[in-house]
């Protein structure tokens, strides 16, 4: 099951559909883990923001971000597919890009061709263009080498 955004009750927790693995990485006011889906061995990333470390102005572009990424539908974005909220805690649940940093892979290879920077620049422009047509500016690009950006 590998679904969109969904949309579910109020009352299921993080916890009821997922269970956390190994934290990936970590900032001010949020932690990233590994997660996997309860019953699976369906894994994604979850951002887990710690609510008493946010301003309300903080929360309020996060909820942009959250109401953003459900509009968004492109393999070059990562997909969205849960938020969980408690008095405590935001949880955002998303794709997992296990492939690691563009930068990292192209310094890993022993050869970088002209037509493997091609490919992963139209795979780049092809996503900006994307949220460009819909309204949406991002500032801080993290460019994966997930899906087919960096050709095997």
């Amino acid at each position: 099951m590998d679904e969109d955004f969904e949309d579910l009750p109020a009352n299921i927790a993080f916890n009821d559909i997922y269970e956390l693995e190994e934290k990936l990485g970590s900032g001010t006011y949020a932690t990233v883990y590994k997660c996997r889906r309860r019953g699976s061995q369906l894994r994604r990333a979850v951002k887990v923001l710690h609510l008493q470390k946010i301003s309300r102005q903080e929360r309020l572009l996060i909820e942009e971000e959250i109401s953003i990424l459900k509009s968004l539908n492109h393999d070059g974005i990562v997909r969205l597919h849960h938020v969980f909220r408690n008095p405590r805690r935001i949880y955002i649940v998303q794709e997992l890009c296990a492939g690691g940093e563009l930068f990292d892979s192209i310094v890993e290879r022993s050869r970088y061709s002209e037509a493997d920077a091609r490919e992963a620049m139209r795979a780049i422009m092809e996503a900006i263009s994307y949220a460009h047509a819909r309204g949406v500016v991002h500032r801080d690009l993290k460019v994966s080498s997930h899906i087919s950006i960096v050709p095997n």
